[in-house]
């Protein structure tokens, strides 16, 4: 009897071997801050989030983190040193990747790659870090979430001439793998992947971290499950792909009790959402709510129940909120027109996008509740630039990839500006509800124009303004570095000295800070009586506060950014007074009511650029209409000869993109709300 018992124990004993004595070794590199090209949004993330699931799972990890070409190479050497007698070795990659000649290189973030002789100095070969992994036992795993939308391709394709076919899209194929070798592709060969703007991870890693760690999965089937999580959640268009030369064993990443063959929350969600979405009964959309009340398409159901609701009450209800021109056809069953909005959804100024989101969704739904735009409905794409120039591109990029037509974005000018170049080369309509920097409309691009007004014509009405109202007070001019926040402080500052104003202080703050003391100090020795700021809420709110902590009675004066309860938040009643130029409230417009009255009735108050990106939804649809197409160049010349009837009232655009006509007022801060000032004239 003891025999036996010990013969059972040594087979337990080894049957749980796989998960404990078993050497792993992983490298997992995420590159994302690339110098030469625009930033890309997920990489770094996933990586981290890679190296604790593994380190969960038993593997000693080697990570880096934007690594150059130079620290990618030690920390492959470094790597390749554990490998040696370890059962099982593992990379895993984030960031671009690159095809040439049907080989494939990974990107470091100082890349040029202007010239093909460059590739061997620049990258990494995959076939190197396969080389490096020939020494595990047991198996050998690459993953590479690097098929992203690669400017280094196209660029380098342009520098190679007639052999610019040598460069393709995404990744290459692998025509052979080693032995006891996987290796797993985001999505298929020569295709794009999702970088999963706006979300923590990619949806490839999001499905990687989904599964990897599941119990009893033989690690084929990890991927098998991996591939269908990602075609859910990219609708199809993206698919994983798996290269393996691997042998009849199973192999556990987590040794277990295999999970049930239910299908995964997020599959079931999306097939729930596929048998109402297209139901007249709200009744289907209040079921979907109950079991998916912060699901993907949530925002999408309430909007659709609230839609059929009131269709049922009043059926002349919902046509009453949308202007007659967008009346279509009913729906036919085409693919949607794929539309955007883009803005700071994230940071600081995040209260902005979220402005610039209400409008934008609040459009789409109306304008799909009268047919859409000749009998396709729009379909909505949410992208956060976080105010940066280089997300802005990748967001831009990403939108191209999505086969997106119109894009209402971006807030801030830095991002609308670069993000521009990429919507002329890919085809796609720009209108900005509140980049106010002139260099937007005055680069010539047909397809860019704004609803809001410009910088200086902004900072001219400032300008004229302090200098007729305060004639006997010296200016203290600041600007927080931004493209938005100069050219208002350079407009105001050029107005003001024409009028023979003395300028006390010319200065810029560095946007962010938790403290303008410094800046608070430099403004008193000055003797300044009035602060012009060209910048944002945040830090004009900072400022206003210790200015009046330090006995300062100066006048704070700003731009249309300040147009937010957010800046009273900060400044509490330090900020009574404050000045700011902005358009006439789009909410006393005539044409909005309606639509005003339905925000609020959702408790929402649609201040600031929320009507201003309903507008630039309604015209876009309206143009597309009229013209009989979505394609920009067309959809452009309609903007820019006729007139629309918005929730701003009637409007229409010059030659550059620019509103044909535009009046700016003064709003003043008092008692925690704004209003027009009425004595604020010149």
């Amino acid at each position: 009897m003891r025999a036996a018992v010990l013969v059972l124990m040594a087979i337990l004993l080894l049957a749980g071997r796989p998960a404990s004595a078993e050497k792993r070794v992983a490298l997992v590199i995420g590159n994302a801050a690339y110098e030469a090209e625009a930033r890309l949004g997920n990489p770094v993330n996933d990586a981290r989030a890679m190296s604790a699931a593994l380190r969960r799972l038993g593997f000693e990890v080697t990570d880096g983190y934007d690594l150059t070409i130079d620290r990618m190479l030690a920390t492959l050497r470094d790597f390749s040193r554990t490998v040696g007698g370890a059962d099982v070795a593992l990379v895993y990659y984030a960031g671009h990747g690159l095809q040439v000649n049907g080989e494939n290189y990974l990107l470091p973030v100082d890349a040029r790659l202007n010239r093909e002789q460059e590739l061997r100095r620049q990258a990494v070969a995959l076939d190197e870090v396969l080389a490096e992994l020939r020494d595990a036992r047991r198996l050998r795993l690459v993953i590479l979430d690097a098929c992203r939308n690669n400017p280094f391709a196209k660029r380098l394709a342009q520098s190679m001439g007639q052999r610019s076919v040598m460069v393709g899209r995404g990744l290459a194929r692998i025509d052979r793998v080693d032995s006891d070798t996987l290796v797993a592709f985001a999505t298929g060969a020569d295709s794009i992947a999702d970088d999963g703007i706006g979300q923590a991870n990619s949806p490839f890693t999001r499905a990687l971290l989904e599964h990897l760690e599941a119990p009893g999965l033989d690690i084929r089937l990890v991927f098998g499950r991996v591939r269908d999580s990602v075609r859910v959640a990219t609708k199809n268009e993206q698919t994983p792909f798996v290269y393996n030369s691997l042998g009849g064993d199973a192999y556990y990443l987590k040794p277990g009790a295999p999970p049930s063959a239910s299908a995964p929350a997020v599959d079931r969600e999306a097939l729930f959402w596929t048998s109402v979405k297209d139901s007249t009964n709200p009744a289907d959309f209040d079921a979907y709510l109950s079991q998916f009340p912060n699901g993907t398409f949530a925002s999408l159901a309430r909007s659709r129940r609230e839609t059929l609701a009131r269709a049922a009450e009043k059926p002349a209800a919902v046509a009453a909120t949308v202007p007659p021109q967008l009346a279509a056809p009913p729906p036919q069953p085409r693919s949607p027109v794929t539309v955007a909005v883009a803005g700071p959804m994230t940071g600081q100024y995040a209260i902005f996008g979220e402005q610039m989101r209400k409008g934008a969704e609040l459009a789409v739904a109306d304008i799909n509740a009268r047919g859409g735009i000749g009998g396709r409905s729009l379909k909505l794409e949410v992208g956060d630039d976080a105010c940066d120039p280089k997300q802005a591109v990748a967001v831009a990029n990403q939108f191209a990839r999505v086969g997106v037509t119109f894009v209402a974005g971006h807030f801030c000018s830095g991002s609308s500006i670069p993000a521009s170049r990429v919507y002329a080369e890919e085809g796609i309509l720009q209108i900005s509800p509140a980049s106010t920097n002139p260099k937007l409309t005055e680069q010539g691009l047909s397809n860019v124009f704004r609803m809001c007004g410009r910088d200086d014509q902004q900072g001219i009405v400032a300008g004229r303004y302090i200098a007729t109202a305060y004639r006997n007070r010296s200016v203290a001019v600041l600007h927080d570095r931004s493209a938005y926040g100069k050219n208002l402080a350079d407009t105001a500052r050029a107005t003001l000295t024409s009028r023979g104003v003395s300028i006390a202080l010319y200065d810029s703050i560095t946007a962010g800070e938790r403290s303008y003391a410094a800046t608070v100090e430099q403004i008193r020795r000055s003797g300044a009586g009035v602060v012009y700021f060209g910048g944002y809420h945040t830090e004009a709110g900072l400022i206003a506060r210790e200015m009046r902590a330090a006995g300062l009675r100066v006048v704070l004066v700003g731009a249309d950014a300040l147009v937010t309860n957010d800046y009273w938040a900060i400044t509490g009643t330090s900020g009574e007074d404050t000045l700011m130029t902005f358009g006439p409230d789009p909410r006393e417009k005539p044409a909005a009511q309606a639509v005003v009255k339905r925000f609020r009735a959702q408790g929402y108050e649609p201040e600031g650029y929320v009507l201003y990106t309903y507008a630039a939804v309604q015209v876009f649809a309206t143009a597309a209409t009229a013209a009989g197409t979505t394609d920009a160049p067309r959809v452009g010349e309609t903007l820019r000869r006729q007139r629309f009837s918005t929730v701003l009232g009637d409007l229409g655009f010059d030659a550059k993109g620019d509103r044909s006509e535009l009046d700016y007022v003064f709003y003043k801060w008092s008692g925690g709300a704004y209003s027009v000032c009425t004595t604020c004239t010149f």
